[in-house]
């Protein structure tokens, strides 16, 4: 049992779809980081900043870390 699920692992692994899976992956990452950080900069050093209630501040950083995690896949 275990050499028939290697042999499908190792097809896996080397398939077209998975790499092109990947390289997707990246691509989205590579956008959602950035904002990410950008937007997480505009929270907390923005003008109007000291408006929001730091528990409020938390809540969307919350949120934008599941962004991040969600773009991560």
């Amino acid at each position: 049992m275990t050499s028939v699920n290697c042999t499908i692992m190792t097809d896996l692994s080397s398939s077209v779809f998975l790499r092109f899976s990947l390289a997707i992956n990246l691509f989205i990452c590579s956008i959602g980081v950035p904002v990410f950080l950008w937007a997480t900069w505009k929270l907390w050093s923005m003008r109007y900043s000291k408006l929001f209630h730091v528990n409020f501040k938390i809540v969307l950083q919350l949120h934008l870390f599941g962004f991040l995690l969600h773009c991560t896949g």
